[in-house]
Parts: structure tokens; sequence; C-alpha cells
């Protein structure tokens, strides 16, 4: 086979090739391109990765912020969207028909997806169940009288909303899931940002005293106690933490912020400024017992303490920025949100 022969047999594979990619389209038609964006009006599934179809002109992937382009035939005007969750509950909500095909293409269109008016159902019995069961466990009301009253209002449910029982059923026993998991969580996270601020707290007022006062001396060997044991609670028990949320909260978003949160508590705030805090109880030690005197003692405080005033002072924005995160991961992990 000559040259120009084998240049023109690959020319007409590469044409056969851009027509198989668009089967509907002819060689003469001009295409554009539909671009959007799925977004979550709901927690629990990343816009990422999900594929789009665009009924006969084919399909593609989201990216990881959920946008998307398919090619169309110029002159297209509307546009059936489908996107493809791979769970049922998750579902389309706007559009909810065909959707103009932009003259514009460089804009977007913004393509909403939800949990299901039944999902949204089943969550909120869920809370309520919940909720109702806390309130007459405090009411002393003995638990098989619980249990009653609660298939009771299932079932009352059920028959309003033509949802399954046992649906509900799952959805209640995951809000106390959650309910119960939420505790220790929260627990160990408000442990460890007290803790935090007060070994902070016990560096500032009391530092300068330890090195000659024995009630101060203590009272800082307590603080570094107390922290070092909220930290290594949130250490020894971080995968587990995050295996249950993602077990029973099933949010990626959570899931990240929790982990977000992790990485700063125990990255830039412990491993990168109070483990150089706790290394001043050397030195500290070391004068408090008298092991060093005189001017070996004075210039060993005198570095100490500029040490601990530089530590303090970039500690203090992100003990500030570790309460921000605190805050906002313990609402989003609050039962009854989701």
């Amino acid at each position: 086979m000559s040259r120009g022969v084998r240049f023109l047999y690959k020319a007409a594979m590469i044409s056969l090739a851009a027509l198989s990619a668009f089967p509907n389209f002819t060689a003469t038609q001009q295409v554009t391109r539909f671009k959007g964006r799925v977004v979550m009006l709901d927690d629990g599934l990343a816009p990422g990765r999900l594929t789009v179809r665009l009924g006969e002109f084919g399909s593609t992937a989201t990216n990881d912020a959920g946008f998307f382009a398919i090619a169309v035939p110029a002159g297209t005007r509307s546009v059936t969207v489908q996107v493809e969750t791979g769970d049922p509950k998750w579902v389309v909500r706007y559009p909810s028909g065909p959707v103009p095909v932009p003259a514009d293409t460089s804009f977007v269109t913004d393509i909403m997806v939800g949990l299901s008016i039944e999902a949204n159902l089943a969550r909120a019995y869920a809370i309520t169940n919940s909720q109702l069961a806390q309130r007459l466990e405090a009411a002393g009301v003995k638990q098989d009288q619980t249990l009653d009253i609660l298939d009771r209002m299932r079932a009352d449910f059920a028959s309003r909303t033509q949802l399954e029982a046992e649906e509900l059923r799952i959805a209640a026993e995951r809000e106390t899931d959650r309910v119960r998991e939420y505790r220790p969580i929260a627990a160990a996270i408000e442990r460890y940002v007290t803790a935090a601020n007060d070994l902070q707290n016990a560096f500032i007022f009391i530092s300068d005293q330890a090195f000659t006062n024995d009630s101060a001396y203590a009272e800082l060997k307590k603080s570094v106690r107390d922290y070092n044991g909220a930290f290594d609670t949130l250490q020894s028990n971080r995968m587990s933490y995050e295996a249950t949320v993602r077990t029973y909260w099933g949010s990626d978003r959570i899931s990240s912020d929790l982990r977000d949160f992790f990485d700063y508590a125990l990255g830039e705030v412990h491993r990168v400024r109070i483990l150089s805090l706790n290394g001043t109880q050397e030195p500290i030690t070391k004068i408090a017992k008298g092991q060093v005197k005189g001017s070996e003692a004075k210039l060993l405080q005198k570095e100490t303490e500029a040490r601990i005033d530089t530590t303090v002072r970039e500690l203090a924005p992100r003990l500030e920025e570790l309460g921000r995160r605190k805050d906002r991961i313990l609402l989003e992990l609050q039962p009854g949100e989701h």
C-alpha cells in the first residue's frame, strides 16, 4: 500500500470513528455543545462522576464538581436530561421536562438532583419517631408501651403517605443509630477543643509562675495531662468515628468535613503547635525542681518563655479556626438535621 493510499485510509477510518460517536448525526450536520452542572439539593450524594444522558444524543460522566458537556446537533431546540444516580431515592427535581438548548454555547444549565418526595417523607417520619421515643422515655413510659405507640404511629403514617411500613421502620432505626453514635463523637470533639483552649490559657497565665511556684507548676502539669488525655481519645478513635459517620450518616460532604476537622486538629493544631508547648515541660521541670540553678537557670527560663510566647501567639488564631470547624461539624452531625 503506497503512502498516499495509507493516508487516505487513515482519514477514512478517523471519519468513521467520529460518526460512530454520534450515530444519529449525518456528515453534513454541525454540532453544538449542551453544557450543564448537576447541583445536589440534599446531603448524601456527591455530584461528581454521575452519568448524564441526553436522550438519543448520548451520555457522559460529570467531573468532580458536577459539570458536563454533550454534543448535540446545531439547531436542537430542547433535550431531555436524565441523571443516573444508582439509587432510586435520588431523582432529578429540576427540570421536570425538556430543557431548552441555550443559543449561548457558554451558558451552563443547572440540573438539580435531590431526594425523592418519598425519601423526604421517610426522613421526616424518622426524626419525629426518634423525638417521640426520647420524650416517652423521659416521661417514664414503659418500653413495651413505647413500642406499641411507635408501631401505631408508623402504621398511621404509612397509610396516610402510602409508604411501606418496613421502609419507615428502617428510616427510624437509622435515626436512632445516629442519636446513639452522635453522643460519643460530639463528646470527644468538645473535650478536645476545650482542653486545647484550657492548655493555651494555662501557658498564657501561669507558665511564667510555674518555674518557681509549686501550685502554678502543678496546675500547668494538670492542664497538660488533661489535654493529652483528650488528644489520645480523639486520635485513637478517629478511624472508628469516621467509619461510623460513613455508615449512619451516608453523606460524602459530612464525612469529608469530619475528616478535615481531624486533619486540622491533630495536624495543624497538635503536631505543629501544641507539641512545641508540651516540649517546654522539660526545661520548666528542671528549673522548678532545682536541677539547674543560677545563671544557667535564668538563661534557660528566658529561652523557654520566648518559645512559649511565640507558640501561644501562633496557636491563638488556629484555635479560633478549630472552634469554627467544631461548630460546623457538630451542627452537620446533629440528629434531626438530615
